[in-house]
């Protein structure tokens, strides 16, 4: 289930390129395809613990859980500079987007898309990407074993409808 929602992610992230460039004039004449195929792949592994985590949120609280992991979802993207760039917000804000995957992944992104740069100028954003998916995604699974094992005990897993 994992590979196939990675899968569909990916094509609709394309698909919403395109439909933009329909709309917007955007120039990805100097676009770099290959650093940016790269950097979503690196996006996706940095991003798998944090959604195992998240998915901690349902199992925990099964009423309010689902609306606790589109929170962390909409803090990702406050901290991340996918509106505004990171170096305007506030410093407990600043110090979250240094943990945050997303940061690097979308300023590699705009490089990559906007000035062609190649994988060895956009290795200071690839290597803290790679370390936050390498470190959460362990962490993300451990907190969801333990989250299942509290489910279980106290019968959250045991509802039907």
């Amino acid at each position: 289930m994992a590979v196939g929602t990675i899968i569909r992610a990916a094509v609709i992230a394309v698909l919403v390129l395109f439909a933009v460039m329909l709309f917007i004039p955007v120039d990805l004449s100097h676009a770099n395809a290959v650093s940016a195929i790269v950097l979503l792949g690196i996006g996706t592994l940095a991003f798998i613990g944090l959604g195992i985590a998240s998915a901690c949120f349902p199992l925990m609280w099964t009423e309010k859980g689902l609306q606790m992991a589109y929170i962390v979802q909409a803090v990702v993207l406050l901290v991340s500079g996918v509106y505004y760039p990171t170096t305007i917000l506030p410093g407990a804000l600043q110090a979250i987007s240094v943990i945050s995957p997303a940061t690097y992944v979308i300023e590699g992104m705009r490089r990559a898309l906007m000035d062609g740069a190649d994988l060895a100028a956009l290795w200071p954003l690839v290597w803290p990407a790679l370390l936050i998916g390498a470190i959460s995604i362990p962490l993300g699974l451990r907190l969801f074993l333990a989250a299942e094992r509290h489910a279980k005990r106290t019968g959250r897993l045991k509802r039907s409808g």
